[in-house]
């Protein structure tokens, strides 16, 4: 979707919103503090992008996606205690600690792990040069990565606190770029059935389209190109 030189402006909504909800300097994201997530404020900045949720269940009903797990049942002590304690930091009462949940760390590291795969097959596109940033959102977690094509190679901001001027904004989830990068989703199939959304310039939409392409394994593009 074409946002033009407004870009900047309407992501400040989702940049504010996120960074003000968060009860705790350095919580970037719903990773690590859920109460900062402001997903109304990222479809208000973005719009259409909660209709991704939509996207992302008909891909799993059709196999193309692996089901969300199971949500666990709340213990009755859990269901009664404060949201702020149950949080994966919960402060400590005696310490003021926060105490990390082994679960949601995990979750993270995995999901850095998929970053970090995605940077390397965009790195080794022929056409990483000249590229403009993609800033690259988790709808569920807000959880910010901007790609930069540099001289020396392509580098992956994790954490950011959201995009900047002239940036490409793409919207998914963290399962359709596992199944882009490993080879189980293809990257114009993700495009098509709107399992990614970008807003920016159309020109810089359609470069950063192209670019998205490379993410298939090499493998995987040699057969679509037979």
């Amino acid at each position: 979707m074409h946002l033009g030189a407004g870009i900047a402006q309407l992501a400040g909504i989702v940049t504010a919103a996120t960074l003000g909800m968060a009860a705790t300097p350095g919580l970037a994201c719903g990773y690590e503090d859920p109460q900062s997530i402001a997903i109304g404020a990222l479809n208000l900045a973005f719009p259409d992008s909660l209709h991704l949720r939509t996207a992302i269940w008909q891909a799993q009903v059709d196999g193309l996606l692996p089901r969300d797990p199971p949500v666990a049942a709340v213990a009755p002590s859990a269901a009664s205690t404060p949201r702020s304690f149950t949080a994966p930091f919960a402060q400590s009462a005696e310490s003021g600690d926060r105490a990390t949940d082994p679960a949601k760390t995990i979750a993270l590291m995995e999901a850095l792990r998929v970053i970090e795969q995605m940077r390397l097959r965009l790195a080794a596109s022929d056409i990483s040069n000249n590229q403009p940033p993609i800033s690259m959102v988790y709808a569920s977690k807000v959880l910010w990565t901007r790609f930069v094509a540099t001289p020396q190679g392509v580098l992956a901001q994790t954490h950011a606190s959201g995009p900047e001027s002239g940036d490409v904004v793409l919207i998914t989830e963290p399962a359709v770029v596992q199944a882009m990068v490993s080879g189980n989703l293809q990257p114009e199939d993700a495009s098509r059935r709107k399992l990614v959304r970008l807003y920016g310039s159309e020109k810089d939409m359609e470069s950063a389209q192209k670019w998205l392409l490379t993410l298939a394994p090499p493998s995987a593009n040699l057969i679509t190109k037979e």
